[in-house]
């Protein structure tokens, strides 16, 4: 919705100085009904003027305005966006993800495990995450709202102290990287897309051999 702008400050004083240019100017030739008709013509394009420059000055304080709202909603999401990687996933603060999460929420890239693509699925990977990797955490290399979807490039680590995909603890540190997109609606994810490094990941714990490059 569209915010209504009171426009008395800036249109009042312009009409008042109009007005007394007229009582000025007009009022000696009342009886003069050729130089009233001559003074009226000039007068329109001014007043025309006037109320064209109070309408273009509105219109630009309501853009100014829709850009600030704008700003202040982008803002809004990826901090929304931030308080998941950094409290929940990092922080296992689980309190937080019933807030910011909603209720329909879809995953539409699940991780291996078995974990479902909705609400539930996801809390049950964050927390299988923090019980294999205790210290898991992420540094954001930056975060970008285009709309309603608020896409975060990072780099996770942790040391595996847990057991991962069914492999006991290797006591190893892991890092690797990651990008998503999560779509924020009236306070609350939505919906998540990511892609991660993993092949990185399952070389750190083994889980895979090291590619040999040297020919057999």
């Amino acid at each position: 919705m569209q915010k209504v702008i009171d426009t008395s400050s800036v249109l009042e004083p312009r009409l008042q100085k109009i007005s007394d240019w007229v009582n000025t100017n007009l009022t000696p030739y009342s009886t003069s009904s050729y130089r009233m008709k001559k003074i009226g013509l000039g007068i329109i394009p001014l007043m025309l003027f006037v109320l064209g420059a109070c309408n273009q000055e509105n219109k630009d304080q309501i853009k100014s305005m829709e850009n600030n709202q704008t700003a202040k909603q982008k803002n809004e999401r990826i901090e929304i966006v931030k308080q998941n990687t950094m409290l929940v996933q990092g922080k296992g603060d689980f309190e937080l993800f019933e807030k910011i999460f909603a209720d329909d929420y879809t995953d539409h890239t699940p991780q291996k495990g078995g974990f479902a693509a909705d609400k539930d699925g996801t809390k049950s990977l964050y927390k299988a995450l923090r019980q294999a990797f205790p210290d898991f955490r992420a540094e954001i290399h930056w975060q970008i709202c285009d709309g309603d979807m608020v896409t975060t490039y990072k780099t996770y680590y942790g040391t595996h102290e847990g057991v991962f995909l069914n492999v006991e603890p290797t006591h190893k540190k892991i890092e690797f990287i990651a990008v998503d997109v999560m779509r924020v609606q009236n306070g609350q994810i939505t919906d998540h897309w990511g892609a991660g490094d993993l092949l990185s990941l399952y070389k750190q714990l083994d889980l895979i051999p090291v590619l040999n490059n040297k020919a057999e």
